[in-house]
């Protein structure tokens, strides 16, 4: 995953998403 994702840029992919923790921390591997 990218380092340079601004914090409510990904709040946004997440709400959008609707990514569970493990979903999302699957994606930042």
């Amino acid at each position: 995953g990218s380092k340079d994702v601004k914090p409510g840029t990904l709040r946004a992919i997440l709400r959008g998403a609707h990514l569970t923790v493990k979903e999302f921390k699957e994606l930042l591997r």
